[in-house]
């Protein structure tokens, strides 16, 4: 890469770090419309800034920035995935900086630091730097930037259906991790709902209140059940003594009398794909909750869905065979929301499928414990597994410029969470998270440290320019 390049960028790590902290410091959980779309917008005026030609399709809610100075208009697009809407921040007593954004410590902390927000500013200022070298560019530079990667992307499938729509030829996600993840397990979400007659009761003891998870994407950190009824006192001490000595959340009693119990479960947030990296509140919860009595719910997440996240007593470990072991797998489950009402509790399930799994195949594993449990379900997002052939060019391209950069081969990897990468054909996720970093997204203090910037944003800088220079 161009001396000049490495020198623009370095020259101006303080100005990437404030322009990180400029959108994680909006507010912009995918719910809220208005918060994503500010956020948005003060990209594309970022962008603007540096010369981009930006819009905006699908109703507002996924945005566009080109550059392409001189280029043909046969040329091939290079397309940059990202996002700007983000999960909700959780218990804010568990973070230790500001959850909307802080610079200390020689990092930017924050929720959105490492996604999307901090990634997305971090490959802006590389086109910026190429685009300040002077270097003349054969193929078309495209930021698609959405706001609703947390949740159903129906900001994605509104702008693929609009009449000419182009999406990139080939492109990368900053959504994921380094080298480069060229396989992905599938997505589903589960949305199972127990009637007041299967879970309205534990035992003989009436389960006033039920509440868990504020996203279908990350492991509940805070879960909580409310149960009345003579002797409950005693029959939830007796229960959790008998799963105190299991790994994961911890479950307590807030407050109550013998007739009355608040149950708290206080455990550690995750992003779904991995839960094995945190410890699940609502899971542990359930599990006393079960002890306690018959409760159709709680059985059905601690003996359908099981410990071991793989939801294999549902029969959901059943993909295409794999000899190699080349492609995405294995599934991965985890239940992630309770909510409770008058006509029953909801629960939320995240499923991240193997490869040759069809949405028949989830269906059709839920639907086999139905009538055991008491619950009717849909399911919603489902995308199949994803695989690109890591011998494509442009994957090549990216792998030698993380070892340019880093000194570092790697190896092309497969993971089971689900990049955006999903969304566009022909893409793929490369970083930011590299494998001496700590993974934060979906959890408290998500944070990257100035190093981390500086050598994701040289990462991107040389990808771009090996790429779109040639």
């Amino acid at each position: 890469m161009h001396g000049s390049v490495i020198k623009y960028l370095r020259d101006r790590e303080r100005e990437i770090h404030d322009d990180i902290l400029r959108l994680v410091a909006i507010p912009s959980v995918s719910s809220d419309r208005w918060g994503a779309r500010r956020a948005l917008s003060a990209f594309l005026d970022m962008a603007r800034g540096f010369g981009l030609e930006t819009s905006t399709a699908a109703n507002g809610d996924v945005g566009i920035a080109d550059y392409d100075p001189g280029v043909s208009a046969d040329a091939e697009t290079l397309g940059i995935l990202a996002h700007v809407d983000v999960v909700d921040p959780g218990d804010r007593d568990s973070w230790t900086h500001e959850p909307w954004g802080e610079i200390a410590g020689d990092a930017v902390w924050g929720r959105g630091t490492q996604d999307d927000k901090g990634p997305l500013v971090m490959c802006l200022h590389a086109v910026r730097a190429i685009a300040a070298s002077g270097a003349r560019v054969q193929k078309r530079i495209r930021f698609v930037v959405g706001t609703m990667e947390e949740v159903d992307w129906e900001d994605m499938r509104t702008w693929l259906a609009e009449p000419g729509c182009k999406p990139p030829d080939f492109g990368f996600t900053p959504d994921g991790e380094f080298p480069l993840v060229y396989a992905e397990n599938g997505y589903c979400d589960a949305w199972l709902s127990f009637s007041p007659g299967s879970s309205g009761l534990v035992g003989h003891f009436k389960l006033e209140s039920l509440e868990a998870g504020a996203s279908i994407n990350s492991v509940p950190d805070m879960a909580r059940a409310t149960l009345s009824g003579p002797g409950v006192m005693a029959a939830a001490v007796l229960a959790i003594s008998s799963q105190r000595d299991l790994p994961g959340a911890v479950v307590s009693i807030e407050g109550g009398v013998d007739d009355r119990v608040r149950l708290v479960s206080g455990g550690r947030a995750a992003h779904s794909s991995t839960p094995e990296h945190g410890a699940n509140a609502l899971y542990s919860l359930c599990a006393v909750l079960a002890d306690i009595g018959a409760n159709g719910l709680a059985e059905f997440v601690v003996k359908a869905l099981g410990s071991d996240h793989r939801g294999t007593a549902l029969g959901l470990q059943e993909g295409a065979p794999d000899p190699d072991g080349e492609l995405p797998g294995p599934t991965v489950v985890s239940p992630d929301i309770a909510i409770y009402n008058a006509d029953g509790i909801t629960l939320g399930v995240n499923i991240r499928t193997a490869w040759g799994q069809s949405l028949a195949d989830v269906e059709k594993a839920f639907g086999s414990v139905s009538t055991r449990y008491g619950y009717t379900f849909r399911l919603e997002s489902f995308m199949p597994a994803v695989y690109v052939p890591k011998d494509k060019p442009f994957v090549q391209a990216l792998m030698r410029a993380y070892a340019s950069v880093t000194g570092k081969p790697g190896q092309c990897i497969r993971a089971p969470g689900s990049s955006y990468a999903k969304a566009l054909p022909n893409h793929v996720a490369f970083g930011p998270i590299a494998p001496d970093m700590l993974d934060l997204c979906h959890q408290a203090d998500e944070r990257l440290s100035f190093d981390e910037i500086r050598v994701c944003t040289e990462i991107y800088a040389e990808a771009i320019a090996s790429i779109v220079l040639g």
